[in-house]
């Protein structure tokens, strides 16, 4: 979808946050990582998948082609996701997935695979919704800040329909963190 004004925006820098997982893959001493992106229409989907790619390629690491797949940041898409991901040989050691949702659906397919988390495979999501927190064990995942964000959208749009001065776009960024928590671990030897 084609971005509004700047004056209207609040960004959430998904490219660096996808960025911040796939260095936090890599210094587990992961190789074999997948991807459960969202649908390939929306922006946060896009972004993510490009930064997520670029950040493993600046640590000499490649995201196969068949280690990606498209969700639709949904509990089904995740589980349905990583039954195909999971069926590949060399089957990958940790999946990034789009969202928190879509991560829970991975958890349930790697269970019913009788798979370990993170023993067997490490699972990161984004959000950090209430659910992550929830799962066990406990999901690792990017947060975001969801509550600034609307407060930022909130006082640009009372600010456009009282005639005011907007925030400037630089102030309307959001900058999103890892959350490390008990999905996240060494790949096995």
């Amino acid at each position: 979808a084609p971005l509004d004004e700047p004056q209207n925006v609040v960004l959430s820098m998904d490219r660096q946050s996808a960025a911040e997982v796939s260095e936090h893959l890599a210094k587990l001493g992961h190789t074999r990582i997948a991807m459960i992106a969202g649908p390939a229409t929306y922006r946060s989907s896009i972004e993510r998948v490009a930064g997520f790619t670029n950040a493993l390629a600046d640590r000499g690491l490649t995201l196969s082609a068949d280690y990606v797949a498209e969700g639709a940041y949904t509990f089904e898409s995740g589980a349905a996701c990583a039954e195909l991901l999971l069926s590949r040989t060399p089957r990958p050691t940790a999946i990034f997935a789009g969202n928190d949702e879509t991560a829970a659906g991975v958890y349930r397919t790697a269970y019913l695979r009788g798979l370990k988390i993170p023993d067997d495979l490490t699972i990161i999501g984004f959000d950090d919704s209430p659910l992550a927190s929830r799962l066990c064990p406990s999901l690792t995942t990017m947060r975001q800040p969801i509550r600034d964000m609307g407060r930022l959208a909130a006082e640009k749009l009372v600010a456009k329909i009282a005639n005011l001065a907007v925030l400037p776009p630089d102030a309307s960024t959001v900058f999103p963190h890892l959350v490390v928590r008990e999905s996240s671990g060494r790949p096995r030897s």
